[in-house]
C-alpha cells in the first residue's frame, strides 16, 4: 500500500497505480508554464528558441499552435484531475493565459505550418486546435472564469471556417488523402463544438462532416488491415490506425467496436520494447521541402491509443480485462514508462530544468513546450484509463449489477420510472433526486459526484417496503452508472471481532472506484447512535466501536467525490447523530409508501394485467369506482401488498357502484391487520419526514 493509499501492483487483475502518471503530470505541467511569455502571452516554442530570439523576437509575436496545446492540456488536468496540478495553475489559466488568449480570432492567426496546402487559410489543425480549446473554455465556466462569453464568439465566428475548410470540402477534395491524424484532431474539434454551432444550418454541416471523418476512418483501417494481413504493412501505417481507432472511438458507435479494437491491436505492432514509436510518425507530404516537417510525437500516438481504449471501456461497456484489451493495457504501461525514462534535464540557470523534445540535434538538448503538452494529455489520458481499468477490477470483486446488462429491468429505466413512480406527489421525492443529482452530475466536466455540490450522498429512510434501494438503483439507471450493493454480511463475514479488517479492505476498494452507485443496504447496526441506553448497554459499547470506525472512513469516500453512495435505512432513530448531519450525507430523504395518486394510477396498472391474464378478459361495470376506492382505504399498503389487494379485487363481482365500493373496502379491511408498517410507526415516519426530509425542508 502507497502512502495515499493506493494498491501497488501490476496489471493483470489487480488495479494500476496512478503515481507514475501524476509525476509525468506534474514534471510536465512545471515545464508548460515555465515556457510562457507574459510579456508577449505566449509559449515559447522551446528553450532554446527562447533563448535564440527572446531579445530579437517581435514583441507581439504569438506562437499559435504550440499555444493552443498547451493551455488545452493544462485545462484537461485541471478539469480531470485537479488534485495533480501545482498551487497556482488555476489562477494562471484564468487571469494570465485565457483572457488574452479568447481576444485572438482565428482568421488573424498565423502559423508556421500554413505553407502545407492551405492558401490563404489557417491551416486545419491549428484551426481544429483553436475550436476545441476555444470549446473547453466555454464548457468549462469554472476554470474561464469571464473569458467564456468572448470565447463562444469567437468559436461560432471560427466554426464555419473549419466545416467550409478547403482541405474539408467534399466538392474539392476527399478525406481519404488525408493524414488519420488530421482527421483524428478535426474530428475531436467539430464534436466538441456541436453543442455551440450557432445555427441550424452549421450544426447539420457540422453532422455531415463528422459522418464523412467516421466514414473515412472505417476505410482507412479496413485498407490499412487488409495490408497487415498481406505482411506489407510499414510503421507509418500502423501509426495511421491508432489516430484512425482514435477517430472513430469519439461518440463511439456500436458498429465499430470490433473495428476500433482490431486498428489498436495492430498500431501496437510497430511499438518497441522501450515503449516508444521509432518510426512512421511523419504526417505533412512536403517534408522535402519544408524546413520543419511535421511530425507525431511517440507520446501522442500512447495518447491517442489510451483514448480510444478508453472509450471502448466506458462507451462500448468492452471490458479490460480480457484478450485483446489487456494487451493493449500492457503495452501502454510500456509507452508511460517511456515518458518517465525520456525527461530531459537542463543544466540552465533558467526554468525548467527538466522536460521532453520530440527530437533535438546532438549536443544541443532542449525542452519543447509542444512536446510536453503532448506529454501532460498522455497522462491523463493514462490517468483516466488506470481508473477505468482500476473500476472494472474493483466492481468484480463486490456484488454489482449494471443498467446495461440484459436482466436490468425496462420499468426501472430512470426516466420511465420517475414518471410512473413517484411515491409522493405533493413532495415529489423522484424529481429532487433528479434535481440534485442526476443533473449536476451529468453536467459536471468530469461526470463525478462533488462534495462541494453536494452530490456525493443520500440518506433514503422510511418503514421497510418503501423501494428505497430501488430509487438509487433507478438514479444509477440514469447516470448509467453500475450498481455495487453491500450489506451487514460484507462486514461480519467472519463475526465482529474481524469487522474492522472487513471494513478496511472494503473501503480500500470503493476509494478506487469511479462512476458507480454503492448502496449501503440495511446497514443500521454500522452506524447506530453511540449514545448509552439503559436497555442495550452491553451492545452499545460494541455498536459505538463499529460507528466510531465507519465515520471517518464513510467520510473519506465523500470527500475523495468519485462514487455516489446511498445509506437505505429502516431505522431513521437509531443513526447516529453524525449520520443525519451535513458532511457525510448531502441528501436526507424520507421515502414513504406511495399516497392515494400513486396508489390509484398502481391499482389500475396492477388490475390491468390481471385482467390481461385472464380468458377472456373482461371488465367490471364500475371497476375505476372499485379502484379509487380501494386507492381511498390502502394507506400504509407497500407495492407488493397493493398487488395482494389488486388481486383479490379481480376476483370479486358486483353488479353497481355502491357494491362494487363495498367490495373494494372489504378488501383493504381483509388486508390491514398484516399490513407491514404499523399505524405507530407510520406516524412515526411522518413526524421523522416532517424535521428531518430535505424534500421538504429545502423543496424540490
Amino acid at each position: 500500500m502507497s502512502a495515499r493509499g493506493e494498491i501497488l501492483v501490476t496489471t493483470s487483475n489487480e488495479v494500476i497505480e496512478l503515481r507514475s502518471a501524476q509525476r509525468t503530470a506534474w514534471q510536465a505541467t512545471h515545464a508548460i508554464t515555465s515556457l510562457w511569455d507574459d510579456s508577449r502571452h505566449t509559449f515559447w516554442r522551446s528553450t532554446m528558441h527562447r533563448v535564440r530570439d527572446e531579445k530579437t523576437a517581435a514583441r507581439n509575436a504569438f506562437f499559435p499552435t504550440v499555444t493552443l496545446r498547451c493551455v488545452d492540456a493544462l485545462m484537461s488536468l485541471l478539469v480531470e484531475f485537479p488534485d495533480w496540478a501545482p498551487s497556482g495553475l488555476k489562477t494562471a489559466i484564468s487571469d494570465q493565459y485565457l483572457p488574452v488568449l479568447v481576444k485572438r480570432a482565428a482568421s488573424n492567426l498565423n502559423s508556421s505550418i500554413d505553407t502545407w496546402k492551405t492558401g490563404t487559410e489557417l491551416n486545419v489543425f491549428t484551426l481544429a486546435l483553436y475550436l476545441r480549446l476555444f470549446a473547453r473554455i466555454v464548457r468549462d465556466k469554472h476554470l474561464s472564469k469571464n473569458s467564456a462569453p468572448t470565447a463562444v464568439k469567437q468559436l461560432k465566428a471560427a466554426l464555419p471556417g473549419l466545416l467550409s475548410h478547403s482541405v474539408l470540402d467534399a466538392k474539392k477534395a476527399t478525406l481519404d488523402t488525408l493524414h488519420p491524424f488530421m482527421l483524428y484532431h478535426v474530428h475531436q474539434a467539430v464534436m466538441a463544438c456541436v453543442p455551440y454551432t450557432p445555427t441550424r444550418a452549421t450544426s447539420e454541416q457540422a453532422c455531415e462532416l463528422v459522418a464523412r471523418l467516421k466514414d473515412s476512418a472505417r476505410r482507412s483501417i479496413e485498407q490499412l488491415l487488409a495490408r497487415h494481413a498481406l505482411a506489407a504493412m510499414s510503421p507509418s501505417d500502423s501509426v495511421a490506425l491508432g489516430f484512425s481507432a482514435a477517430c472513430l472511438a469519439i461518440g463511439l458507435l456500436e458498429e465499430d467496436h470490433r473495428r476500433v479494437l482490431a486498428a489498436l491491436k495492430i498500431c501496437l505492432v510497430s511499438q518497441d520494447s522501450n515503449g516508444c514509436w521509432p518510426l512512421g510518425r511523419l504526417v505533412r507530404e512536403d517534408k522535402d521541402i519544408h524546413e520543419s516537417p511535421l511530425e507525431i510525437s511517440s507520446y501522442e500516438i500512447g495518447c491517442v491509443v489510451a483514448e480510444a481504449l478508453r472509450g471502448l471501456a466506458c462507451q462500448g461497456n468492452h471490458s479490460l480485462l480480457s484478450e485483446p484489451a489487456r494487451d493493449i493495457v500492457d503495452k501502454l504501461r510500456l509507452s508511460e514508462q517511456y515518458a518517465e525514462t525520456s525527461v530531459i534535464h537542463l543544466d540552465d540557470r533558467k526554468e525548467p530544468h527538466s522536460g521532453w523534445c520530440g527530437d533535438y540535434p546532438y549536443g544541443r538538448r532542449m525542452i519543447e513546450s509542444w512536446t510536453c503538452g503532448t506529454v501532460l494529455q498522455a497522462a491523463v489520458q493514462l490517468g483516466q484509463l488506470w481508473q477505468e481499468f482500476n473500476r472494472q477490477v474493483v466492481l468484480r470483486t463486490f456484488s454489482s449489477v449494471s443498467p446495461s446488462d440484459a436482466t436490468w429491468p425496462t420499468w426501472l429505466r430512470w426516466d420511465e420510472y420517475r414518471s410512473n413512480s413517484e411515491p409522493d406527489h405533493a413532495r415529489p421525492i423522484l424529481a429532487y433526486l433528479h434535481k440534485h443529482l442526476v443533473i449536476p452530475i451529468q453536467t459536471d466536466p468530469r461526470n463525478l459526484p462533488s462534495a462541494g455540490q453536494r452530490t456525493v450522498s443520500v440518506l433514503l429512510f422510511g418503514p421497510p417496503g418503501t423501494a428505497k434501494t430501488t430509487i438509487a438503483k433507478g438514479i444509477a439507471d440514469g447516470l448509467s452508472w453500475p450498481v455495487v450493493s453491500l450489506s451487514p454480511g460484507d462486514f461480519i463475514v467472519d463475526g465482529l471481532e474481524h469487522i474492522e479488517t472487513h471494513a478496511k479492505s472494503v473501503f480500500s476498494r470503493l476509494m478506487q472506484l469511479s462512476r458507480a452507485v454503492v448502496i449501503f443496504d440495511e446497514c443500521d447496526e454500522l452506524f447506530r447512535e453511540r449514545i448509552p441506553n439503559a436497555r442495550l448497554e452491553q451492545a452499545r459499547g460494541i455498536t459505538a466501536f463499529i460507528t466510531a470506525s465507519m465515520l471517518p472512513k464513510l467520510q473519506e469516500l465523500h470527500d475523495r467525490g468519485r462514487v455516489l453512495f446511498f445509506i437505505c435505512t429502516n431505522h431513521f432513530e437509531s443513526l447516529d447523530a453524525a449520520m443525519k448531519r451535513g458532511g457525510r450525507v448531502d441528501h436526507v430523504i424520507a421515502v414513504g409508501p406511495p399516497d392515494e395518486r400513486a396508489r390509484r394510477e398502481l391499482l389500475m396498472s396492477m388490475v390491468l394485467d390481471l385482467r390481461r391474464d385472464t380468458r377472456p378478459c373482461v371488465t367490471q361495470p364500475y371497476e375505476a369506482v372499485a379502484i379509487s376506492t380501494l386507492a381511498k382505504c390502502t394507506k400504509r399498503f407497500t407495492r407488493p401488498e397493493l398487488n395482494l389487494a389488486a388481486g383479490q379485487l379481480v376476483r370479486r363481482t358486483w353488479n353497481s357502484e355502491e357494491r362494487a365500493k363495498k367490495a373494494a373496502e372489504e378488501v383493504a379491511r381483509r388486508i390491514k391487520p398484516s399490513l407491514v408498517i404499523r399505524a405507530s410507526v407510520y406516524n412515526t415516519f411522518l413526524a421523522q419526514r416532517k424535521e428531518f426530509s430535505h424534500a421538504i425542508v429545502e423543496g424540490a
